[in-house]
């Protein structure tokens, strides 16, 4: 049933409910656990466990000239960002929004 190697672990197993128990979507959540591209990476959770998001300074997001680069993204990618749209469901000022702060 699962092609990733890791889906059939309790910890994907549970984490795959939960997505769904939160409202994302079966079929989404189904076809990415299902995906054999997809697998545990530990170093990079380990790495995201020890990161302290809260000291995180968001206000640099928040400058005239962050706001406007993003907002030229958006404008410059809207093709592509309305197909990630289609696809998944992510809006693209969202994903515009993610990639300003995680880059």
């Amino acid at each position: 049933m699962f092609s990733c190697p890791y889906a059939a672990e309790p910890l994907f197993f549970s984490l795959e409910n939960q997505l769904i128990a939160d409202g994302v979507d079966a079929d989404l959540v189904r076809s990415i656990f299902q995906n054999p591209a997809v697998k545990l990476e530990p170093d990079i959770i380990a790495g995201n466990l020890k990161r302290r998001e809260k000291v995180l300074d968001y206000s640099q997001y928040l400058t005239d000239a962050s706001v406007l680069k993003a907002k030229n993204y958006l404008k410059e990618h809207r093709v592509s960002l309305k197909k990630a749209f289609k696809k998944f469901g992510a809006s693209p000022s969202i994903i515009v929004a993610i990639l300003t702060v995680e880059t």
